[in-house]
């Protein structure tokens, strides 16, 4: 039996992305040199239905870990002598690589709270706490006006988890903020189907609609004069809540539509409600404006 190589042939290396495959020839090069600067997860896995279960999971965490550490596969159905040099008993089995030698490890599968805790041991914080941290500097750089840095934190995050729905839609979120319509649209096309109904991204699809909508061909003010002379002009209140809600100014936005609904419930088509729920889905359902507008729609509903 050939032992694992100790000298680092043609592999994948350092610079690979966070999740490879290796072998015993670069075991040495996708392990053991990797490991001298930052942990290494290695994962012993096999076609049986423990790992496929578990592959997903671990794949996940290793890519919340933003770069901290990179998660090397091997197929020990494929490579049985890495299992028995290693002494693993249990299929799935993990081991962390430290300095060039493992350094803690656990066998069989486990639930993710306690794959979380594993990795917080070994990385020194939660993963979690990481992507959380990028999420609000990327937040805090979109209400200070500054999308594009925002838009490399959303990035950042997606490189190492591709679908996560929260920084979809901000980096969403950034193109708008940009203006930059089309952009926002091409990579709202490209979500993965299963993330169409993810709360933000479906407020980013709403706010796309709302943006893309043709605006009031009257001003903001003729609008008013208008009401002032006919408060019942149902359809210049419906006009002045689209310009309210275009120009940042959601809380009258909403009022306008309530008044509408409050004078005439189902004027032409439930046209109003069917816009205010609209405009929550684009402001966010946990919004407190949202939270007001729909205890307000309520009390009118069913008064």
């Amino acid at each position: 039996m050939d032992p694992i190589s100790n000298s680092p042939p043609p592999g994948n290396g350092a610079d690979s992305p966070i999740i490879v495959e290796t072998s015993p020839p670069t075991f040495a090069a996708d392990v053991i040199e990797p490991s001298k600067t930052a942990p290494v997860f290695v994962y012993f896995w096999a076609p049986n239905p423990a790992c496929q279960q578990f592959t997903p999971l671990i794949e996940r965490l290793a890519r919340e870990a933003g770069g901290q550490t990179r998660l090397v596969k091997i197929n020990v159905q494929i490579y049985p002598e890495v299992s028995q040099q290693l002494q693993l008993q249990t299929i799935p089995s993990v081991l962390v690589f430290q300095n060039g030698t493992p350094v803690n490890g656990f066998t069989g599968p486990i639930p993710e709270e306690n794959l979380r805790q594993f990795f917080s041991r070994i990385l020194g914080a939660p993963v979690e706490d990481q992507t959380a941290a990028a999420l609000e500097a990327a937040r805090t750089a979109l209400d200070a006006g500054d999308p594009g840095v925002a838009q490399a934190h959303y990035s950042d995050i997606l490189g190492q988890n591709p679908e996560h729905g929260d920084a979809i839609a901000g980096l969403i979120e950034t193109f708008l903020a940009l203006d930059d319509r089309p952009g926002a649209k091409a990579y709202l096309e490209d979500v993965p189907k299963k993330l169409h109904g993810h709360p933000a991204i479906a407020s980013m699809r709403a706010r796309l609609e709302l943006a893309e909508a043709e605006a009031p061909s009257e001003s903001t003010n003729a609008l008013l004069e208008k009401l002032a002379k006919n408060p019942k002009d149902h359809a210049a209140r419906y006009d002045l809540a689209m310009a309210q809600f275009r120009t940042g100014n959601r809380e009258d936005a909403i009022e306008s539509l309530l008044d509408i609904i409050r004078q005439n419930r189902e004027w032409n088509d439930n046209a109003a409600r069917t816009q205010l729920l609209k405009f929550f889905e684009a402001i966010g359902q946990e919004d407190p404006l949202t939270v007001a507008g729909r205890r307000q729609l309520s009390s009118i509903l069913f008064s």
